[in-house]
């Protein structure tokens, strides 16, 4: 399980890379529905995260020549609408914002779906071929962030598509966009994070890292988060302003490529099936705990944490003890 568990009410979401979506009781782990896409699509995969809109639960698929977008009714399973773009499958993580679903397709085309129905509202097109890997998308009040495949970042207009300024990087994007204030975060595989103004697109800040940056960015007040390349050993942070390394952690087999925040804490596990719960300011371990598996996807609620493995465990952790970590899983 590659994606992280979405959770609404008393119902976890959440895809498999054999093709199976479920959803499945909070409380107990049994499933509620399933869909199986091998009887409906030649794709074999779900590994794009997936949205919670009103009564519908949206995701990707991919491993295929095609993938499609389902929009299932969250209660029963039922398909309520179904797309499948004309740009290639899905690339990044889906996002909804003001009633669109924006999905970044392979061949780097960022599409505007109505939420609702599925329809195409609008497409921004990519500025040059599009790389092989990477590009994100982020939503922040009346701005679209894409850091796209074509190794520019765009600001567009979400009511029309229209785009509000671009800036080339020069390199392929290699980690998702995170935004703290007003400012952008993105890595590229030149070895190098950059720090946009959001407003104009300019750039104030640069920082060459040790190996290429990837996986998810993440922004807080006063350190920017970031991984290496997977297969990578390597968590760090840098200062806001991008001018020195604030911590490294200990160097492990990391196959959590999106960390979740959960208690202002970084989750994040590892190949031995060990959980983390890193300080972000600093690196320390807040505290630990020894799972089974290689520890991928993560989703969190206010007092349970979903842990998906590459194995295909879902675990249900619950901290009895914010403090010392203690806990237990289902």
């Amino acid at each position: 399980m590659y994606v992280e568990p979405a959770v609404a009410e008393d119902t976890v979401f959440v895809g498999s890379c054999s093709g199976v979506y479920y959803a499945l009781d909070a409380h107990t782990g049994a499933i509620r529905w399933s869909f199986d896409m091998s009887f409906d699509a030649a794709e074999t995969t779900f590994h794009t995260n997936p949205v919670l809109v009103d009564d519908l639960v949206i995701t990707a698929s991919d491993g295929g020549s095609f993938g499609d977008i389902y929009a299932f009714d969250r209660k029963t399973g039922e398909i309520r609408w179904q797309h499948l773009p004309p740009h290639g499958q899905v690339a990044a993580d889906l996002i909804h914002v003001k009633g669109l679903l924006l999905a970044l397709t392979k061949n780097g085309h960022l599409v505007a779906l109505d939420a609702k129905d599925g329809s195409e509202r609008w497409t921004v097109g990519p500025a040059k071929e599009a790389a092989p890997e990477g590009g994100s998308v982020l939503a922040d009040g009346n701005t679209i962030f894409l850091a796209g495949r074509d190794e520019h970042v765009y600001a567009i207009r979400p009511t029309d598509g229209s785009i509000l300024w671009t800036r080339d990087l020069g390199s392929p994007v290699s980690t998702s966009l995170a935004k703290f204030d007003d400012h952008l975060y993105v890595g590229c595989d030149s070895n190098l994070l950059y720090r946009l103004d959001a407003e104009n697109g300019e750039i104030t800040g640069l920082f060459e890292t040790e190996e290429d940056p990837g996986g998810k960015l993440l922004a807080f007040p006063d350190a920017v988060v970031f991984l290496g390349h997977e297969p990578s050993t390597l968590i760090a942070a840098v200062d806001a302003n991008l001018t020195k390394i604030l911590w490294t952690a200990e160097a492990r087999d990391w196959t959590t490529v999106r960390p979740a925040v959960w208690s202002d804490l970084l989750l994040i596990g590892d190949k031995g099936g060990n959980l983390f719960a890193l300080n972000p300011h600093d690196g320390t371990t807040a505290w630990t705990d020894l799972l089974s598996g290689q520890l991928r996807g993560i989703g969190v609620t206010e007092h349970t944490i979903f842990i998906g493995t590459i194995e295909g465990k879902l675990y249900a952790y619950q901290v009895a003890d914010p403090e010392s970590g203690v806990g237990e899983s289902r």
